[in-house]
C-alpha cells in the first residue's frame, strides 16, 4: 500500500471518530457525560457546555473531511497539526 493510501485512510478514519464523537454529544449528551468527567447530568446551563462541545467536534471532523475532499493534502496536514493542540488543552 502507498504511503498516500494509508495516510488519506488515517485521515478519512480519523474524521469519522471525530463527527461519531460530535454527534453523540449532540444527540444523547447524558451518555457522554459520564465519559467526560461530569458525574451526574448536569442541569439548566450544564447541558450547554455538552452541544458546544458536540459542535466544536462535529467542525473539526468536517473541516478534516471538506480538506480531503478537495485534495488540499498540504493544508490537511496543517489542520491535523494545528488541531493536535486541542486534546491537551481540554484536560
Amino acid at each position: 500500500m502507498k504511503l498516500k493510501h494509508l495516510t488519506t485512510s488515517l485521515a478519512a478514519t480519523g474524521s469519522a471518530f471525530i463527527l461519531y464523537i460530535g454527534l453523540s454529544y449532540l444527540v444523547a449528551p447524558q451518555s457522554m457525560a459520564p465519559g467526560f468527567g461530569v458525574s451526574s447530568w448536569p442541569q439548566h446551563d450544564g447541558k450547554a457546555f455538552l452541544t458546544v462541545k458536540g459542535v466544536r467536534y462535529c467542525a473539526s471532523g468536517l473541516v478534516i473531511l471538506a480538506l480531503l475532499l478537495n485534495g488540499q493534502r498540504r493544508a490537511l496536514g496543517w489542520a491535523l497539526a494545528a488541531s493536535a493542540v486541542v486534546p491537551p488543552g481540554t484536560c
